[in-house]
Protein backbone atom coordinates (compact mmCIF):
# COMPACT_ATOMS: atom_id res chain seq x y z
CA UNK A 1 0.00 0.00 0.00
CA UNK A 2 1.41 3.74 -0.70
CA UNK A 3 0.86 5.89 2.06
CA UNK A 4 1.11 10.03 2.01
CA UNK A 5 1.21 11.83 5.14
CA UNK A 6 1.26 15.19 5.17
CA UNK A 7 2.40 17.53 8.08
CA UNK A 8 1.78 21.11 8.93
CA UNK A 9 4.83 23.15 8.71
CA UNK A 10 6.14 23.00 12.33
CA UNK A 11 8.58 20.72 13.79
CA UNK A 12 6.50 19.59 16.52
CA UNK A 13 3.68 18.69 14.05
CA UNK A 14 6.32 16.42 12.20
CA UNK A 15 7.24 14.71 15.41
CA UNK A 16 4.21 13.12 15.73
CA UNK A 17 4.00 11.81 12.51
CA UNK A 18 7.44 10.10 12.14
CA UNK A 19 6.49 6.84 14.75
CA UNK A 20 3.07 6.39 12.81
CA UNK A 21 5.50 6.56 8.99
CA UNK A 22 7.84 3.98 10.39
CA UNK A 23 5.12 1.96 11.77
CA UNK A 24 3.99 1.44 8.45
CA UNK A 25 7.35 1.08 6.65
CA UNK A 26 7.97 -1.76 9.26
CA UNK A 27 4.72 -3.73 7.69
CA UNK A 28 5.94 -3.38 4.23
CA UNK A 29 4.04 -0.39 3.26
CA UNK A 30 5.74 2.46 1.14
CA UNK A 31 5.58 5.94 3.14
CA UNK A 32 6.51 9.18 1.81
CA UNK A 33 6.31 12.42 3.55
CA UNK A 34 4.81 15.48 2.07
CA UNK A 35 6.76 18.49 3.89
CA UNK A 36 7.41 22.16 3.82
CA UNK A 37 10.85 23.14 2.67
CA UNK A 38 11.59 24.28 6.28
CA UNK A 39 11.32 20.42 7.65
CA UNK A 40 12.36 18.32 4.69
CA UNK A 41 16.02 17.74 6.66
CA UNK A 42 14.46 16.23 9.81
CA UNK A 43 12.40 13.91 7.55
CA UNK A 44 15.83 12.89 6.06
CA UNK A 45 16.91 13.15 9.32
CA UNK A 46 14.06 10.63 10.20
CA UNK A 47 15.67 8.12 7.32
CA UNK A 48 12.02 8.74 5.77
CA UNK A 49 11.52 10.26 2.06
CA UNK A 50 10.63 13.52 1.72
CA UNK A 51 7.77 15.10 -0.96
CA UNK A 52 8.62 18.72 -1.27
CA UNK A 53 5.22 20.79 -0.86
CA UNK A 54 5.03 24.74 -0.78
CA UNK A 55 7.96 27.62 -0.75
CA UNK A 56 7.83 29.02 2.40
CA UNK A 57 11.13 31.39 1.12
CA UNK A 58 8.76 32.55 -1.39
CA UNK A 59 8.16 36.50 -1.07
CA UNK A 60 4.77 36.19 -3.09
CA UNK A 61 3.57 33.09 -0.76
CA UNK A 62 4.07 35.43 2.15
CA UNK A 63 2.82 38.30 1.06
CA UNK A 64 -0.83 35.95 0.85
CA UNK A 65 -0.44 34.79 3.67
CA UNK A 66 -0.20 38.22 5.65
CA UNK A 67 -3.22 39.57 4.03
CA UNK A 68 -5.20 35.96 5.06
CA UNK A 69 -3.80 36.44 8.31
CA UNK A 70 -5.32 39.74 9.33
CA UNK A 71 -8.99 38.86 7.31
CA UNK A 72 -9.02 35.94 9.60
CA UNK A 73 -8.12 37.93 12.38
CA UNK A 74 -11.02 40.60 11.58
CA UNK A 75 -13.51 37.31 11.21
CA UNK A 76 -12.24 36.02 14.61
CA UNK A 77 -12.81 39.07 16.50
CA UNK A 78 -16.43 38.88 15.32
CA UNK A 79 -16.45 35.66 17.41
CA UNK A 80 -15.23 36.84 20.39
CA UNK A 81 -17.52 39.94 20.13
CA UNK A 82 -20.31 36.87 19.99
CA UNK A 83 -19.64 33.94 21.57
CA UNK A 84 -20.26 33.89 24.92
CA UNK A 85 -18.21 30.79 26.01
CA UNK A 86 -18.63 28.69 29.34
CA UNK A 87 -15.57 28.39 31.45
CA UNK A 88 -14.62 25.47 30.45
CA UNK A 89 -14.78 26.01 26.99
CA UNK A 90 -12.65 29.49 27.56
CA UNK A 91 -9.22 27.65 26.89
CA UNK A 92 -9.93 25.44 24.17
CA UNK A 93 -11.35 28.46 21.88
CA UNK A 94 -7.83 30.19 23.12
CA UNK A 95 -5.85 27.63 21.41
CA UNK A 96 -8.14 27.21 18.31
CA UNK A 97 -8.43 30.94 18.43
CA UNK A 98 -4.71 32.75 18.91
CA UNK A 99 -2.51 29.93 17.82
CA UNK A 100 -3.99 27.26 15.18
CA UNK A 101 -6.27 29.58 13.15
CA UNK A 102 -4.02 32.02 12.17
CA UNK A 103 -1.33 30.06 11.62
CA UNK A 104 -3.26 27.56 9.18
CA UNK A 105 -4.45 31.15 7.17
CA UNK A 106 -0.63 32.06 7.15
CA UNK A 107 0.83 29.10 5.96
CA UNK A 108 -2.76 27.86 3.67
CA UNK A 109 -4.03 30.64 2.65
CA UNK A 110 -7.47 30.36 0.85
CA UNK A 111 -7.17 31.14 -2.70
CA UNK A 112 -9.98 31.56 -5.12
CA UNK A 113 -9.73 29.13 -8.13
CA UNK A 114 -8.91 31.78 -10.78
CA UNK A 115 -5.45 32.70 -8.44
CA UNK A 116 -2.59 32.45 -10.24
CA UNK A 117 -0.24 31.62 -7.62
CA UNK A 118 1.01 28.40 -6.75
CA UNK A 119 -0.25 26.68 -3.36
CA UNK A 120 1.07 23.54 -1.18
CA UNK A 121 -2.34 22.76 -2.06
CA UNK A 122 -1.99 22.54 -5.72
CA UNK A 123 1.34 20.68 -4.76
CA UNK A 124 -0.41 18.17 -2.73
CA UNK A 125 -3.06 18.07 -5.52
CA UNK A 126 -0.65 17.36 -8.27
CA UNK A 127 1.80 14.99 -6.33
CA UNK A 128 -1.23 12.83 -5.55
CA UNK A 129 -2.59 12.21 -8.81
CA UNK A 130 0.90 11.59 -10.23
CA UNK A 131 1.53 9.08 -7.49
CA UNK A 132 -1.56 8.02 -6.81
CA UNK A 133 -1.31 6.78 -2.57
CA UNK A 134 -3.71 4.47 -1.43
CA UNK A 135 -3.94 5.58 1.90
CA UNK A 136 -3.59 9.58 3.00
CA UNK A 137 -2.57 10.50 6.98
CA UNK A 138 -2.97 13.81 7.41
CA UNK A 139 -2.43 17.06 9.61
CA UNK A 140 -5.63 18.69 10.75
CA UNK A 141 -4.13 21.97 10.17
CA UNK A 142 -2.72 20.68 6.41
CA UNK A 143 -5.74 21.85 4.76
CA UNK A 144 -5.18 20.59 1.55
CA UNK A 145 -4.45 17.20 2.25
CA UNK A 146 -8.38 15.98 2.13
CA UNK A 147 -9.07 17.52 -1.07
CA UNK A 148 -5.38 15.92 -2.43
CA UNK A 149 -7.04 12.53 -1.10
CA UNK A 150 -10.31 12.89 -2.85
CA UNK A 151 -9.00 14.16 -6.10
CA UNK A 152 -7.15 10.78 -6.49
CA UNK A 153 -9.48 8.71 -4.59
CA UNK A 154 -7.59 7.86 -1.60
CA UNK A 155 -9.05 7.11 1.74
CA UNK A 156 -7.96 9.61 3.93
CA UNK A 157 -7.87 9.96 7.94
CA UNK A 158 -6.48 12.93 10.68
CA UNK A 159 -3.78 12.14 12.67
CA UNK A 160 -4.22 14.69 16.07
CA UNK A 161 -1.18 15.85 17.90
CA UNK A 162 -3.56 17.48 20.32
CA UNK A 163 -7.36 17.10 21.42
CA UNK A 164 -9.34 17.61 18.78
CA UNK A 165 -10.54 21.35 18.37
CA UNK A 166 -11.97 21.36 14.97
CA UNK A 167 -14.69 18.24 15.82
CA UNK A 168 -14.75 20.51 19.18
CA UNK A 169 -16.34 23.25 17.43
CA UNK A 170 -18.11 21.85 15.12
CA UNK A 171 -19.90 19.90 17.28
CA UNK A 172 -20.82 22.74 19.43
CA UNK A 173 -22.39 24.34 16.30
CA UNK A 174 -24.68 21.81 15.27
CA UNK A 175 -25.95 22.17 19.20
CA UNK A 176 -27.38 25.41 18.18
CA UNK A 177 -24.74 28.30 19.47
CA UNK A 178 -25.00 30.94 17.55
CA UNK A 179 -21.73 31.96 18.64
CA UNK A 180 -20.15 28.32 17.87
CA UNK A 181 -21.73 28.39 14.26
CA UNK A 182 -19.54 31.67 13.35
CA UNK A 183 -16.48 29.97 14.57
CA UNK A 184 -17.35 26.70 12.77
CA UNK A 185 -17.69 29.16 9.91
CA UNK A 186 -14.31 30.79 10.25
CA UNK A 187 -12.73 27.05 10.16
CA UNK A 188 -14.86 26.37 6.69
CA UNK A 189 -13.94 29.86 5.51
CA UNK A 190 -10.23 28.57 5.45
CA UNK A 191 -10.77 25.31 4.07
CA UNK A 192 -13.32 25.79 1.57
CA UNK A 193 -11.37 27.22 -0.84
CA UNK A 194 -8.70 24.56 -1.32
CA UNK A 195 -11.79 21.90 -2.27
CA UNK A 196 -13.09 23.78 -4.43
CA UNK A 197 -10.22 25.11 -6.12
CA UNK A 198 -9.72 21.62 -6.90
CA UNK A 199 -13.42 20.52 -7.54
CA UNK A 200 -14.04 18.69 -4.71
CA UNK A 201 -17.20 19.17 -2.81
CA UNK A 202 -16.59 21.10 0.95
CA UNK A 203 -18.36 18.97 3.45
CA UNK A 204 -17.56 17.96 6.91
CA UNK A 205 -15.23 14.96 5.89
CA UNK A 206 -13.34 17.83 4.42
CA UNK A 207 -12.91 18.70 7.92
CA UNK A 208 -13.20 15.70 9.87
CA UNK A 209 -11.35 12.87 7.71
CA UNK A 210 -13.31 10.01 6.95
CA UNK A 211 -11.83 8.60 10.31
CA UNK A 212 -8.80 10.04 12.55
CA UNK A 213 -6.30 8.58 15.04
CA UNK A 214 -6.27 9.93 18.35
CA UNK A 215 -3.61 9.08 20.57
CA UNK A 216 -4.30 11.13 23.62
CA UNK A 217 -4.58 10.64 26.76
CA UNK A 218 -8.65 9.83 27.32
CA UNK A 219 -8.77 12.86 30.40
CA UNK A 220 -7.33 15.02 27.78
CA UNK A 221 -9.88 14.13 24.58
CA UNK A 222 -12.60 16.69 23.31
CA UNK A 223 -16.27 15.87 22.30
CA UNK A 224 -16.08 15.57 18.91
CA UNK A 225 -18.90 14.04 16.37
CA UNK A 226 -15.48 12.74 14.27
CA UNK A 227 -15.04 8.54 14.12
CA UNK A 228 -12.16 8.25 15.97
CA UNK A 229 -10.17 5.48 16.63
CA UNK A 230 -7.86 5.60 19.92
CA UNK A 231 -4.09 5.49 19.71
CA UNK A 232 -1.34 4.94 21.68
CA UNK A 233 0.97 7.93 21.63
CA UNK A 234 4.48 7.01 20.69
CA UNK A 235 7.10 9.68 21.90
CA UNK A 236 9.68 10.95 19.25
CA UNK A 237 11.57 14.04 19.81
CA UNK A 238 14.23 13.97 17.12
CA UNK A 239 18.01 12.49 17.86
CA UNK A 240 21.43 13.76 19.04
CA UNK A 241 24.61 12.16 20.59
CA UNK A 242 24.05 11.81 24.89
CA UNK A 243 26.71 14.17 26.44
CA UNK A 244 28.81 12.87 29.14
CA UNK A 245 27.61 14.29 31.84
CA UNK A 246 23.65 12.78 30.74
CA UNK A 247 25.44 9.36 31.33
CA UNK A 248 25.97 9.66 35.26
CA UNK A 249 23.30 9.78 37.95
CA UNK A 250 22.49 13.30 39.31
CA UNK A 251 23.79 14.36 42.27
CA UNK A 252 20.50 16.14 43.21
CA UNK A 253 16.98 16.31 41.86
CA UNK A 254 17.04 17.05 38.16
CA UNK A 255 14.44 19.48 36.83
CA UNK A 256 13.74 19.35 32.91
CA UNK A 257 13.08 23.02 31.82
CA UNK A 258 11.76 22.49 27.57
CA UNK A 259 11.96 25.91 25.94
CA UNK A 260 13.83 25.41 22.62
CA UNK A 261 11.27 23.85 20.70
CA UNK A 262 7.96 25.71 21.03
CA UNK A 263 9.26 29.03 24.07
CA UNK A 264 8.41 30.14 26.72
CA UNK A 265 8.41 33.88 25.41
CA UNK A 266 5.33 33.90 23.12
CA UNK A 267 2.01 35.63 22.94
CA UNK A 268 -0.08 32.76 24.70
CA UNK A 269 3.10 32.35 27.53
CA UNK A 270 1.68 34.18 30.67
CA UNK A 271 4.98 33.15 32.69
CA UNK A 272 8.33 34.11 31.14
CA UNK A 273 11.39 31.68 30.87
CA UNK A 274 13.03 33.95 33.08
CA UNK A 275 11.04 34.10 35.60
CA UNK A 276 10.62 30.04 35.68
CA UNK A 277 14.46 29.94 35.97
CA UNK A 278 14.36 32.62 39.39
CA UNK A 279 11.59 30.46 40.73
CA UNK A 280 14.21 27.41 40.57
CA UNK A 281 17.43 29.20 41.62
CA UNK A 282 17.16 28.88 45.22
CA UNK A 283 15.88 25.05 45.09
CA UNK A 284 18.68 22.18 45.72
CA UNK A 285 17.74 21.05 42.18
CA UNK A 286 19.49 20.85 38.74
CA UNK A 287 17.36 22.35 36.11
CA UNK A 288 18.11 21.11 32.92
CA UNK A 289 17.15 24.13 29.95
CA UNK A 290 16.55 23.25 26.70
CA UNK A 291 17.03 26.87 24.87
CA UNK A 292 18.08 28.36 21.33
CA UNK A 293 20.56 31.33 21.24
CA UNK A 294 17.97 33.87 20.89
CA UNK A 295 16.36 33.06 24.11
CA UNK A 296 19.38 33.08 26.21
CA UNK A 297 20.19 36.67 24.90
CA UNK A 298 17.24 37.53 26.45
CA UNK A 299 17.61 36.53 30.10
CA UNK A 300 19.04 38.78 32.27
CA UNK A 301 21.20 35.95 34.15
CA UNK A 302 21.42 31.73 34.29
CA UNK A 303 21.07 30.95 37.94
CA UNK A 304 24.86 28.74 39.04
CA UNK A 305 22.11 25.46 39.29
CA UNK A 306 20.70 25.85 35.49
CA UNK A 307 22.35 23.54 33.10
CA UNK A 308 21.05 25.08 29.48
CA UNK A 309 22.01 23.53 25.75
CA UNK A 310 20.44 24.42 22.04
CA UNK A 311 18.56 20.85 22.28
CA UNK A 312 18.48 17.36 23.65
CA UNK A 313 15.37 14.86 23.11
CA UNK A 314 12.97 14.84 25.86
CA UNK A 315 13.56 10.76 26.01
CA UNK A 316 17.15 11.25 26.90
CA UNK A 317 16.51 14.05 29.30
CA UNK A 318 13.41 12.66 31.56
CA UNK A 319 14.50 9.26 32.68
CA UNK A 320 17.09 10.67 34.58
CA UNK A 321 14.88 13.79 35.93
CA UNK A 322 12.21 13.86 38.80
CA UNK A 323 9.89 16.27 37.32
CA UNK A 324 9.29 18.45 34.67
CA UNK A 325 8.55 22.20 33.97
CA UNK A 326 6.70 23.10 30.65
CA UNK A 327 4.65 24.99 28.61
CA UNK A 328 2.13 23.07 27.86
CA UNK A 329 2.32 21.94 24.22
CA UNK A 330 0.67 18.71 23.66
CA UNK A 331 3.94 16.84 22.71
CA UNK A 332 5.77 17.72 25.63
CA UNK A 333 2.69 16.93 27.81
CA UNK A 334 2.17 13.46 26.93
CA UNK A 335 5.85 12.66 27.41
CA UNK A 336 6.23 11.87 30.74
CA UNK A 337 3.56 9.45 30.64
CA UNK A 338 5.65 7.88 27.86
CA UNK A 339 9.10 7.73 29.56
CA UNK A 340 9.94 6.28 32.15
CA UNK A 341 11.89 7.66 34.76
CA UNK A 342 13.78 5.76 37.74
CA UNK A 343 13.82 9.08 39.97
Amino acid sequence: MRVLITTFPNRSHLLTMIPIAWALRNAGHEVQIAAYPSLVDEVIAAGLTPVLVGDGEDGTVRTLGEESFDRVEEQLAEVDAEWQLAAEDRRSWAVLRNRILPAMAYFCPPLPAEAPQRTATDDLVAYARSWRPDLVLWDPAMVGSPVAARVCGAAHARVLWGPDYFGWVLGLARSGSPGARLAAEAVAGLMRPHAERHGVEFDPETVLGQWTLDPMAAPLRLPSPARSIPMRWVPYNGSRPVPDWLREPPRRPRICIPAATTGYERDWQRVSLGDVLEAVAESDVEALVTMNSAQRAMLPRIPDNVRTMEYLPLSQILPTCSAIIHHGGDGTAAAPRTTESPN
